[in-house]
C-alpha cells in the first residue's frame, strides 16, 4: 500500500505532470477510483466469499490507492501551489 503511494506519486511528479494538464489528470483519476469503487462494491456483493473474492477486492483496492495518488493526490496539491500567489501562501 505504502510503496504503491510512493511509486504512484513519483509517477506523476516526474513523468506525467509536465505532459498532461493538471485538469486532464484530475478528471481522469475522478473517473478511474469511481470505477474502481463500483467495481469493488459489485466484486463485494456479487461474488460468494472464497479466496478468489478477496484477492480481487485486493487488487482492486491496491488499484485505487495507486490511480488515487498518481491522478488526484499530487496533481491537486501541484495545482494548489500554482494556485495561490507566495505571498498569499
Amino acid at each position: 500500500n505504502g510503496v504503491l503511494s510512493v511509486a504512484g506519486t513519483a509517477l506523476c511528479l516526474f513523468f506525467l505532470i509536465d505532459r498532461y494538464s493538471r485538469r486532464k489528470m484530475i478528471i481522469f483519476g475522478f473517473c478511474m477510483t469511481t470505477i474502481l469503487h463500483v467495481l469493488i462494491t459489485l466484486t463485494a456483493t456479487i461474488l460468494s466469499a472464497s479466496s478468489l473474492r478477496a484477492w480481487l477486492i485486493l487488487i482492486l483496492c491496491v488499484s485505487f490507492v495507486f490511480f488515487m495518488q498518481a491522478f488526484l493526490n499530487a496533481p491537486v496539491w501541484v495545482a494548489l501551489s500554482e494556485l495561490f500567489p507566495l505571498r498569499v501562501r
